[in-house]
């Protein structure tokens, strides 16, 4: 058997590439955004005012169902899943042309169980759907988001909160009062954790969050779940650890704890 000279080799290479360009540059010509099913519930500030309004985003099936045109260009793709350790795997999408080219794409993502409920198999799922439309719209060159609108839709399992507040300012005291706080006192040693203007609660105040529900009967526990879903209007099906986030959960968890006890 005769191997094929390198030149030959270097020219089919060309060739296949070429050709996997030029089927998703026809593919793109028709097609260039997904369905948005998907649903994150909006909410509301103290005052009444809108806080962050309801929004829609395209989830795992809209993203499908948006690239299966691709097939008829001899386009397809392969999701295959490389664990690095114990905390963190790589998820990576090959996009194929039926005449040999291939592009390839990857993501680190977390599978730990920290923060999560369920089993390490569930966490590993929720990170690999994640994971799998971020690529899959990438590599296909589609949108999933309004051009006015963020595509953070990765934290849809949180309830989004109010943006905090500016720096407190010392109130006059007078004689016949005494002031309480500090106001320009040094930073609490375990602050408050910020994301996106969104203000978490601090570690200490979660441990007792979590610690509170524990203290509670299975059954228990799961009533509380269900009436924080509802207060909260969460849209998951099942309510972990990860949605108990903000001080307002924790607040509310605290004032309604007897009730379950």
């Amino acid at each position: 058997m005769t191997e094929e000279p390198t030149q030959l080799r270097g020219d089919l290479n060309i060739a296949a590439k070429s050709a996997l360009n030029k089927a998703l540059a026809a593919f793109q010509k028709e097609n260039h955004a997904a369905e948005k099913t998907g649903f994150i519930k909006g909410w509301k500030k103290k005052d009444g005012s809108i806080g962050q309004p309801d929004r829609h985003f395209s989830n795992l099936e809209d993203i499908l169902k948006a690239i299966q045109p691709a097939t008829k260009f001899g386009l397809s793709h392969t999701e295959t899943w490389h664990p690095i350790g114990t905390t963190h795997a790589i998820l990576r999408v090959t996009l194929l042309h039926e005449d040999g080219g291939e592009k390839t794409s990857e993501l680190p993502v977390d599978i730990t169980q920290e923060m999560r409920g369920g089993s390490k198999e569930q966490a590993q799922g929720s990170s690999m759907t994640y994971g799998r439309r971020q690529l899959l719209m990438g590599i296909y060159g589609i949108t999933g988001a309004d051009k006015n609108e963020n595509d953070d839709d990765g934290d849809a399992t949180r309830t989004a909160a109010p943006e905090p507040a500016a720096n407190p300012v010392a109130k006059p005291v007078t004689p016949t009062q005494t002031q309480t706080t500090s106001v320009a006192s040094a930073e609490p040693a375990s602050a408050p954790k910020t994301g996106g203007g969104v203000v978490f609660m601090t570690d200490s105040e979660k441990a007792q969050c979590i610690a509170s529900l524990k203290s509670l009967s299975a059954q228990q526990r799961e009533k509380l779940k269900a009436d924080f879903k509802a207060e909260f209007k969460i849209s998951a099906v099942k309510i972990s650890p990860d949605h108990f986030q903000l001080p307002k959960h924790g607040d509310w968890v605290k004032a309604n704890l007897g009730n379950y006890q």
